[in-house]
């Protein structure tokens, strides 16, 4: 009989024998398999063996001086704090010239002593740029002694050597801490601050100090006025037509005179703001006021061409000072200025054109210290003080008229009649380098009118201002 062939079966992929059976995993069995795998886990993690520990001894020598050196890191290393310095001192002198250069002196000090440290200057918070100013002024050079020119005369080498420019500065041993340095204002009130740099410790404020440059109003300019008032146009040419025709009126002939004489102009109204009658008046003093919305509408119109108002007075038998005061409003504002008509400045009771005014010094001069105190007090730009005059008695005592910073102070010199007689009036009223003169021009009374050119370059100075009536 033959022997039947083995047959296989597989059981999961791996061949058997058919009469073997195939191992059949029931649920209960896997669920102790994975509860034996867990409890060797546990054993693993309570029972440390070499395969958990790690070997100290056999890791390498660069892992453990990292590690050492991460914990280096964390403990904190101290550092000495850098030495410190107390920088201080005090900000002294200052002065400004007629440019606006602000000089500025003081001393410096570390730790109590004298010594020498950066300084910055700051104006109204913000740094400038400064210029050292030698401490000592530049000497005169040497005169040559009387008689010593022989040697010159035959020596060429040593005129030559005598005709060279010589140091002039004096020699000044530097006295440590003291400093003398320059900035360049602009015009108008600022705030100057002088500070002391310190590289080991807070700077040191030496000090602060409101000043105020007023640029000069008639620095190389020139003022073009029209004489007159709103009242009436027979009071002169300002008064002719509406304020608003005035004022382009002059700003034309502003111009015409810059393009003549190369002179920048500055157009402006002379405007009468109290005019001299025949009558007393209820008051007594034979001079009235004119309408102030009448000045205010000239005020206006003489703005838009970038102009001046000077407020001009004819006080009669009044003092100047009374009838001044009542207008301080308008003194109050930088383009509005000031002019005394002396010639109708009259003694008591006595009538205007009955014989020619004048006014005292003394007079002008407490006008002059008013104005000279509004401009400072609310820091106004310099204004133009007009004083008319035609002969030498108008003005008494004109050496003692003082000429203040706060002021443009103008001897205007009046007066109609040929140019001959015209000039020579001029140059017999000419004051001192310290003020300014003015000059008038009249269209009908004048004879021959003066041109622009003429004005410049025949009269014995060049005129600041020029008013037409």
């Amino acid at each position: 009989m033959l022997a039947e062939p083995e047959l296989t079966r597989h059981c999961h992929q791996w061949p058997v024998p058919v009469n073997q059976t195939c191992g059949v995993i029931r649920p209960r069995h896997a669920l102790l398999g994975l509860a034996a795998l867990g409890l060797g886990g546990a054993l693993a993690l309570a029972i440390p063996g070499a395969v958990d520990s790690p070997d100290v001894t056999q890791q390498p020598d660069a892992d453990l001086a990292t590690e050492l050196a991460m914990v280096d890191e964390e403990i904190p290393t101290f550092v000495p704090p850098p030495p410190t310095q107390v920088v201080s001192g005090m900000m002294g002198e200052l002065t400004i010239d007629v440019e606006g250069l602000l000089t500025v002196t003081g001393r410096t000090e570390i730790d109590g002593a004298p010594a020498n440290t950066p300084l910055s200057i700051w104006v109204d918070n913000a740094p400038v740029e400064t210029a050292p100013v030698p401490l000592a002024d530049p000497l005169p050079p040497a005169e040559p002694a009387e008689g010593s020119t022989s040697d010159e005369e035959a020596d060429p080498a040593a005129a030559a050597d005598a005709a060279a420019p010589t140091p002039t500065t004096e020699v000044v041993v530097p006295v440590a801490g003291e400093f003398k340095t320059a900035i360049q204002l602009r015009e108008g009130p600022q705030e100057v601050c002088v500070i002391a740099e310190n590289s080991a410790g807070p700077d040191g404020l030496l000090g602060c100090e409101r000043v105020m440059f007023r640029a000069q109003l008639l620095d190389g300019k020139m003022i073009i006025s029209d004489y007159g008032s709103g009242a009436t146009p027979r009071l002169g040419v300002a008064g002719e037509g509406t304020p608003m025709e005035a004022a382009e009126r002059v700003a034309q002939r502003a111009r015409e005179w810059e393009e003549a004489t190369g002179i920048p102009t500055i157009p402006a109204f002379d405007y009468i703001q109290t005019v001299a009658q025949a009558s007393p008046g209820s008051d007594g003093d034979y001079s009235a006021h004119t309408s102030r919305e009448d000045l205010d509408e000239y005020l206006e119109a003489i703005r838009s061409v970038d102009g001046l108002l000077i407020l001009d007075f004819q006080p009669g038998g009044s003092r100047f000072m009374k009838q001044v005061s009542q207008y301080e409003e308008y003194l109050r504002q930088p383009d509005v200025g000031l002019a005394l008509d002396t010639e109708w400045r009259m003694p008591w009771g006595v009538a205007p054109a009955t014989i020619i005014g004048y006014a005292d010094a003394s007079e002008i001069n407490e006008v002059g210290e008013y104005l000279a105190t509004i401009v400072a007090e609310n820091d106004l730009p310099q204004k133009p003080f007009v004083i008319h005059q035609f002969t030498r008695r108008m003005v008494r005592n004109r050496d003692a008229i003082i000429a203040r910073p706060e002021l443009a102070t103008i001897f205007h010199i009046d007066g109609h009649g040929t140019k001959t007689l015209k000039k020579g009036v001029y140059k017999s009223l000419l004051p001192s380098e310290e003020f300014f003169t003015g000059f008038k021009l009249f269209f009908d009374e004048d004879t021959g009118l003066m041109t622009p050119l003429e004005v410049r370059d025949e009269l014995a100075r060049i005129p600041a201002m020029i008013s037409y009536q």
